[in-house]
């Protein structure tokens, strides 16, 4: 069961490109310091034409992300810097070059 969810609607822009993501982030547990954060991709002009599931490793959060649409993963951190941490991760998925436009939901 999630506990204490947040939702936040995030607007990702590179150049021409843009993507809209849903992300939520819960725990499963009070008593952890921990939390899980779920991304899903909405409409997008991104493209990624190289991206694909390789079948001698797992998915990347990237190619889980643009061809599943969802990526799931732990953070092993409290959630005081939640907000930073999405930016964060959308930096890291996306590249240096995009802007954010972040709002809780």
């Amino acid at each position: 069961m999630k506990k204490n969810e947040n939702l936040y609607k995030v607007a990702v822009q590179r150049q021409t490109e843009n993507a809209t993501l849903i992300v939520s982030t819960y725990e499963l547990s009070e008593s952890s310091n921990s939390y899980f954060m779920e991304l899903k991709l909405g409409p997008h002009t991104i493209n990624h034409p190289n991206i694909s599931i390789p079948s001698d490793r797992q998915a990347n959060e990237m190619e889980e992300l643009f061809i599943i649409g969802n990526t799931t993963f732990i953070v092993n951190d409290n959630r005081l810097n939640e907000e930073q941490k999405i930016k964060d991760k959308i930096v890291e998925i996306f590249g240096t070059d995009v802007s954010t436009n972040m709002a809780k939901i």
